[in-house]
């Protein structure tokens, strides 16, 4: 009882929070792919290996379970979110209690799009924010030189985990066992991990070459690449500019007040030229989140200039450890991104990964220079509950609004009425494809509400507003 009573005063935040994300991702509806992973055709493609449709192969066997197992989707949504805030506040200090709490509510603030497509959406969420969990523990564990001690057999095999989940992480992977590589060269110290690097290049030499769809993107054929950096300028970037505002912000200034304090470390010119084009940044963003300005060079512009010379006053100040990961951070998100520019299928979910870094630097700021007052740790950890609390309550509220539209959309189809026109609702940012728009999901939104009807002659017409 005593053991019992102990665990839970150790460890009753994470309970509560498990809890909450767990009773939260029951009001998570199933959209898109969802309906696919739950249908007879993804156990087709599961007993064909995958071979005619990516090399994803964890993410997708975790997604058919997830479509398919409502309960363990939940049970799993609770732990997976859990550790993922721990690993977050442990890998920059274990004993700074706030980290935790500033973590959560830091990414319950993440932009509604990006939040809908990488967190709510449950194929997004295996495919975007689980991988999170894995790259951060990787700094963590590279930066505490714990990398290079983990024995070769069980190395290659989670470098081959590794690269199963997104072809952006495929190749961050294989570009960071190359530059710890090189980096171990010139230190003359064993950085990197030979079983790692392996289990690195064998992943992603099966994502590129295993199925059908890779080998035609090696010779441009394919569906995936088609583009330059004007692609990344036009069209992915207008998912992470003036997003997230909050977050964006809560750097800024946190980086400011780091300049203002290490302003002799740094030189008193350099820090007048970052808190000037930190100012600028901001207010670019500000701009951008109004919808008062939006000139898409100029946004990647500014956002090329404020990420190297915040990376540059960060290595300017700090040593070590810190320098290690924050160092990291940056490289990571860059890396993360720089595929995004060759990619048709784009979409907000490609942002969380760049936005959870800007919140980990937002966490170096605040174990720096923590605010070790207990009315603003009492104060966090209420919001930051009552936070997940006001999400489950508009989640709520959303699932039982749009299975309302189901049913009169299912009753549509069983009528066998054969046009819809449907107008954008509310809804739109809050989940990521719910509305069957194309023959594809049609059939497997059909198959997962078992509605039987003749779809040949059905279509569906999304109406702007």
């Amino acid at each position: 009882m005593k053991k019992l009573k102990q665990f839970i005063k150790n460890y009753w935040q994470y309970l509560v929070l498990f809890l909450l994300i767990g009773n939260l991702a029951r009001f998570f509806l199933y959209t898109g792919d969802d309906w696919f992973w739950a249908s007879d055709e993804a156990i087709t493609y599961l007993q064909n290996g995958f071979k005619y449709y990516n090399a994803r192969f964890i993410s997708n066997i975790i997604s058919m379970f997830f479509a398919r197992h409502f309960a363990l989707k939940c049970l799993l949504y609770g732990l997976s979110t859990t550790a993922l805030f721990k690993i977050m506040a442990d890998t920059v200090d274990r004993n700074n209690k706030n980290l935790f709490y500033i973590a959560i509510v830091l990414f319950f603030l993440i932009d509604n799009s990006i939040f809908a497509q990488g967190f709510v959406w449950s194929s997004g969420y295996v495919n975007y924010t689980l991988p999170i969990m894995f790259l951060i523990y990787l700094i963590k564990a590279t930066s505490e030189r714990k990398l290079e001690n983990i024995k070769f057999i069980p190395a290659f095999i989670l470098g081959l985990i590794f690269t199963s989940f997104l072809e952006n992480i495929s190749v961050l992977l294989l570009v960071f066992n190359f530059g710890l590589w090189a980096y171990s060269k010139i230190k003359k110290e064993k950085r990197y991990n030979l079983g790692f690097f392996l289990g690195t290049i064998t992943g992603l030499g099966i994502m590129t070459f295993y199925t059908f769809a890779y080998r035609n993107t090696t010779m441009n054929r394919g569906i995936y690449l088609h583009g330059v950096l004007a692609n990344f300028v036009e069209h992915a970037l207008p998912y992470y500019f003036g997003k997230s505002f909050p977050i964006i912000a809560c750097l800024v200034f946190s980086l400011i007040y780091l300049a203002i304090k290490r302003r002799k470390q740094l030189g008193q010119k350099f820090s007048i030229f970052f808190i000037t084009i930190s100012i600028v940044y901001i207010l670019t963003n500000a701009c951008c989140f109004l919808n008062i300005f939006d000139e898409k060079l100029w946004n990647f512009v500014i956002l090329a200039i404020y990420t190297l010379s915040s990376l540059a006053m960060f290595t300017r100040c700090t040593n070590g450890n810190l320098r290690m990961r924050i160092v990291l951070y940056y490289s990571f998100a860059i890396i993360y991104i720089i595929p995004i520019a060759f990619v048709e299928a784009l979409g907000p979910r490609l942002m969380l990964f760049p936005t959870v870094m800007n919140i980990m630097l937002i966490l170096e700021v605040q174990n720096i220079y923590p605010l070790k007052n207990r009315i603003f740790s009492v104060s966090l950890k209420i919001f930051s509950f009552v936070l997940i609390a006001f999400y489950t309550l508009f989640y709520y509220q959303s699932k039982i609004r749009i299975q309302n539209y189901y049913r009169e959309f299912n009753h549509i189809i069983e009528e066998n009425i054969t046009t819809v026109y449907i107008k954008e609702s509310e809804f739109d940012t809050t989940y990521h494809f719910y509305i069957p728009i194309d023959y594809d999901y049609l059939r497997y939104y059909t198959e997962f509400y078992d509605i039987d009807t003749d779809l040949q002659e059905f279509n569906v017409y999304l109406l702007k507003e």
